[in-house]
């Protein structure tokens, strides 16, 4: 059974352009144990779209016991390594995902490319 979405969500994907899709993904979920690149791709198909073709790139992991955040890019051509770590879109469109994700940009270097792992399962983190 194919999931139904908000004709806002419809009418954004059939647009392709660039945005930035969140993953909230708990340690009971049946997808826990998929790799980080399978959980893009399962994460596509749910959306039903083609992963090669949206050119999704997973831009940051965020991990703790009970859940992980997978945060990543779709139809985004035109991304800049040097400037990536700058707020994303419009005013109402820089919500906590793209302000994470900007924070992990600073954090990881000029250097430092996606994805990048913020793991908070270790001990004494």
């Amino acid at each position: 059974m194919a999931l139904q979405f908000d004709q806002r969500v419809t009418d954004l994907l059939q647009k392709q352009g660039a945005m930035r899709v969140a993953v909230f993904l708990r340690s009971k979920s049946p997808l826990y144990s998929l790799g980080n690149d399978e959980v893009v791709i399962s994460a596509c198909r749910t959306l039903g779209i083609d992963p090669v073709a949206s050119r999704a790139r997973l831009m940051t992991i965020l991990e703790w016991d009970y859940l992980t955040i997978f945060a990543f890019n779709l139809w985004f051509d035109d991304y800049d390594w040097a400037t990536a770590h700058h707020k994303l879109g419009s005013q109402e469109f820089r919500d906590k995902v793209n302000d994470f994700v900007a924070s992990q940009h600073d954090r990881h270097g000029w250097d430092a490319k996606p994805p990048y792992l913020e793991d908070h399962t270790l001990p004494g983190v």
